[in-house]
C-alpha cells in the first residue's frame, strides 16, 4: 500500500468515525447510525456495524484516560495543598 493510499483509507475512517461521534453525541440509536453510514457511506451493515464497535471502545479508552488524568490531577492538588500546611 502507497502512502497516498494509506492516507486516504485514515482519512476515510476518520469521516466515518467523525459521523458516529456526532450521532452519538445526538443522541441517536445504534440503528439509526448503522442505517445513516449505509446510506451516506455506502458500507455493508456489517462493516458500519464494525467500526460503530471499534468507535465505542475509542470512546471508552479516551473517556478512561480522561478519568485518569483527572484522578492524577486531584491527587497532586491534594499533595501540593498538603505541602503548604505543612510549611
Amino acid at each position: 500500500m502507497t502512502l497516498e493510499m494509506r492516507d486516504r483509507v485514515n482519512w476515510e475512517h476518520g469521516k466515518i468515525y467523525g459521523i458516529i461521534s456526532v450521532y452519538r453525541e445526538r443522541n441517536l440509536s445504534e440503528e439509526s447510525i448503522i442505517k445513516i453510514l449505509q446510506e451516506k457511506e455506502g458500507l455493508s451493515e456489517e462493516s458500519a456495524m464494525e467500526f460503530l464497535e471499534e468507535a465505542e471502545e475509542a470512546l471508552k479508552r479516551m473517556d478512561m484516560k480522561k478519568r485518569l488524568e483527572n484522578i492524577a490531577d486531584e491527587r497532586h492538588i491534594a499533595l501540593k495543598l498538603r505541602k503548604e500546611k505543612v510549611t
